[in-house]
């Protein structure tokens, strides 16, 4: 019996010996709303060894001592807010800081945090790497930053949650890995947190942006081909592509030093001019990129903004690559008189492009190949003309253009039927003009059907085009399932 009741004094100073080696917390605040008390509301707090709540004075004022069950953690105290959800706050707490004040604003609809970085690689500054941030977590981001020149990145993120938290950072590495740094926050706090983008490996990186002060540069706007020099023939061979990210930004991994040339092109959508490194759009006159012992080096790519065009005419046609190695999509550009290029076709996957609303003019149109010579081709357009089947073929050595140039209203009439307009506007008018029942589909430019029909013989009828778009039509005609005719219309 002694034995046992000794046992029991020994393990209830055990446990209080415990207890003592924790850490007491000292929290106390208020919670408003509107700037005004909210009196009788309760405060939750959970924590190593503590799991409560408190309830606020008729000033909105609580306090509350925590008994935590070591000496170095994170407690979090909670309450709800004016639509019902949750507003935590998470505290760190150590030997030397064990009082707190927390502060909750049931309705505030905005909170607002900062976060600050760098990102380096070998010991130096790596910058244009794209960095997005997370509320507490790492799969719902709330905003990004671009690291500048130096390396550094810094964004003040609007949050309509919660107070504090777990802030998440994610970038990504050399391996197109993502990798993240999180910490906790509080609003009106600045948080910093840092990442090294490669561990080991030797890359060379070129990197930089795409720049244009009239335009906001969104993601996917310019697409990037970087060209190498070889060193035994010193001719350009195609190495890599990439789409600009965020604020125009671009990047390439290299695994040795070399001879480069970079051409940024605009997507469709994008009104800037193509132009290599060094403002060119020529591929001959950009400017060649040297690393040498850089281990990261950084070029700006100035575009200039594309203008809209005003006119009635239109060219139509596309590019043959007979290449082996040929390149995706080709663009073609148009350029006037006084040399500046008006306009921008971006081939699509068959090579077929075409330039609309064409004031009539003089122009000269190319399809710059890095390597081989650029050949243009001038072409006098009157207005309302059409230039159809303009075709320029790339070969391995040069690149050779054939013209077909359409005066005036284009000839869409057959022994079999009638179709004018053309170029038409908002209507096209169509006649059978023998005994038989023909069936009529017109496809666009991508392949898409976007009419069919089937018009009796010796009849005539009226397809309404208003909200078709411009561009470049195919007419197929049938009779009895086969196909008779094939005629191309422009709107």
């Amino acid at each position: 019996m002694k034995k046992t009741i000794a046992y029991s004094i020994f393990l209830v100073f055990t446990i209080a010996a415990q207890v003592v080696s924790g850490t007491t917390l000292e929290v106390k605040g208020f919670v408003n709303q509107f700037n005004s008390p909210v009196g009788f509301h309760k405060v939750y707090f959970t924590g190593s060894g503590f799991q409560t709540y408190t309830t606020t004075d008729n000033l909105g004022k609580y306090s509350i001592l925590l008994q935590a069950n070591n000496s170095n953690g994170v407690f979090a105290a909670f309450t709800i807010n004016c639509l019902g959800d949750t507003l935590s706050a998470f505290k760190e707490y150590n030997s030397q800081s064990t009082s707190f004040e927390i502060v909750f604003n049931r309705c505030a609809s905005v909170q607002r945090t900062t976060v600050k970085g760098i990102v380096t690689y070998q010991g130096r500054p790596m910058p244009n790497q794209k960095v997005k941030f997370c509320f507490n977590s790492p799969q719902a981001i709330a905003d990004s930053a671009v690291t500048d020149s130096n390396g550094l990145y810094i964004k003040t993120i609007v949050s309509a949650a919660q107070s504090s938290g777990l802030l998440y950072a994610i970038t990504t590495n050399c391996d197109d890995q993502e990798i993240q740094q999180s910490s906790f926050y509080n609003i009106e706090d600045t948080t910093e947190l840092n990442f090294n983008y490669c561990n080991g490996g030797n890359f060379k990186i070129l990197t930089g942006r795409v720049i244009n002060n009239q335009l906001k540069m969104k993601k996917n706007d310019f697409h990037l081909r970087l060209y190498q020099q070889n060193k035994q023939n010193q001719q350009l061979e195609f190495l890599a592509s990439t789409e600009s990210d965020i604020e125009g930004t671009f990047m390439f991994l290299l695994n040795r030093d070399s001879k480069y040339l970079i051409k940024a092109t605009p997507n469709k959508g994008t009104p800037a001019r193509p132009s290599y490194y060094g403002g060119s759009p020529l591929w001959s006159q950009g400017s060649i990129i040297s690393l040498g012992n850089d281990s990261v080096k950084i070029i700006n790519i100035p575009v200039a903004p594309m203008a809209l065009n005003y006119g009635n005419s239109s060219i139509a046609g596309f590019v043959l690559d007979t290449r082996e190695n040929k390149e995706e999509n080709h663009s073609v550009y148009l350029q006037n008189s006084i040399g500046r290029i008006i306009d921008v076709g971006n081939c699509e996957e068959d090579g077929s492009f075409i330039f609309n609303n064409i004031p009539e003019g003089t122009y000269t149109l190319y399809t710059d190949v890095v390597g081989l010579p650029t050949n243009p081709i001038d072409i006098t357009i009157n207005d309302s003309e059409q230039a159809t089947d303009l075709k320029i073929i790339v070969n391995k050595k040069e690149v050779t253009h054939e013209l077909i140039l359409s005066k005036g209203e284009i000839e869409t009439t057959t022994g079999f039927v009638e179709l004018f307009p053309n170029p038409f506007q908002n209507e096209i008018n169509y006649t059978v003009t023998d005994k038989h029942e023909k069936q009529i589909q017109i496809i666009d430019i991508s392949g898409k059907i976007i009419f069919e029909a089937t018009f009796p013989p010796f009849s005539s009828s009226i397809i309404h085009t208003t909200l078709w778009e411009r561009g470049f039509y195919v007419v197929n005609v049938f009779e009895n399932g086969l196909l008779i005719d094939t005629r191309k219309i422009i709107k």
